[in-house]
């Protein structure tokens, strides 16, 4: 039984029940991007990791058919990948009765931390669930892939090395619990600007990219190695457009993190550090300069449903 299985399975509310599910976000360790596909996206290698910061979910079903999503500080029509998720798995399921889900932000959005893919992942799991479709694994993964590249990752979450569009997931074991500070530059980045402006280089030579051959090979990753050799494609242009980003980088370096990067496309930047009073001087610092800092750790789960059912 696949990992989201027993998660899901753990979980079957009834009658007209709230409940209430997390959903994290990633960082990237590290990021290539080796060139267009013939379907327009691109293809990627990169470390994948969940970490503990969420956004929340709050499902109500309603003696109504129809699909509401509620969300303070984003659109909440079809353009929302919430409502894409649910509206997928109601033509799936066809339900008697309807949903409302309140999606209250906690991930940062245009940020590279795949707080939309995330989400996705989470309603189709919950809705699987909630409406007793009984999704297969393959069923699971083509939902989600027709949703975004990053959502079949979020539908276990931990960390992965991840090729292709995002449909190649190899999970790795990651022993290591490092502190990471993660910095939102206050400014949110496109990710097809990202990638419509981003120049692909050569990237057989790249120290990066033959560790990510070497993981696939052995499905071992070290994180001291990986730390050592962190890249990511899009740092450059970031950094060359918004120099907000290399200020906060060096801020960073000059805290003690061990190792620095952009997740996915941006704009959020983190810190690696191991040991906690560094990542505490380091969040008080950025702090001070008005940047929203957030301290977190890696996240080895898809969705937290330890909040359980609510009271109606």
């Amino acid at each position: 039984m696949q990992l989201w299985q027993i998660l899901i399975h753990s979980w079957r509310p009834s009658g007209l029940s709230r409940h209430l599910v997390r959903a994290p976000a990633k960082i990237n360790l590290g990021l290539k991007v080796l060139g267009t596909r013939l379907d327009g996206f691109h293809n990627i290698q990169s470390i994948f990791q969940t970490i503990d910061l969420f956004d929340e979910l709050l499902f109500e079903p309603v003696g109504q058919e129809g699909i509401e999503v509620v969300c303070d500080t984003l659109p909440t029509g079809q353009e929302n990948l919430v409502f894409q998720a649910a509206d997928a798995m109601w033509k799936l399921g066809r339900p008697e009765n309807g949903i409302r889900i309140t999606l209250t932000k906690g991930i940062p959005v245009g940020a590279g931390l795949g707080g939309g893919s995330s989400d996705a992942a989470a309603v189709i799991l919950s809705l699987d669930s909630l409406w007793q479709v009984g999704l297969s694994d393959v069923q699971f993964l083509d939902v989600a892939e027709s949703l975004g590249s990053d959502v079949p990752f979020f539908l276990q979450g931990g960390t992965a090395l991840v090729s292709g569009r995002g449909e190649h997931i190899q999970f790795v074991d990651w022993s290591e619990n490092f502190h990471y500070v993660l910095v939102y530059p206050n400014i949110e980045i496109s990710s097809s600007w990202a990638y419509q402006n981003l120049r692909i280089g050569l990237t057989g030579s790249s120290v990066y990219s033959r560790f990510l051959h070497s993981v696939e090979d052995s499905g071992n990753c070290c994180p001291d190695s990986l730390l050592a050799c962190l890249e990511n494609d899009f740092l450059p242009l970031v950094e060359d457009n918004f120099p907000v980003v290399g200020r906060v980088l060096d801020e960073l370096a000059q805290a003690g993190a061990v190792a620095s990067s952009l997740s996915g496309s941006g704009s959020a930047l983190y810190g690696v550090f191991r040991d906690q009073s560094q990542a505490q001087k380091a969040l008080v610092r950025l702090r001070s300069l008005g940047y929203p800092v957030y301290h977190c750790h890696s996240w080895r789960k898809n969705i937290d449903v330890s909040g359980g059912l609510l009271p109606e």
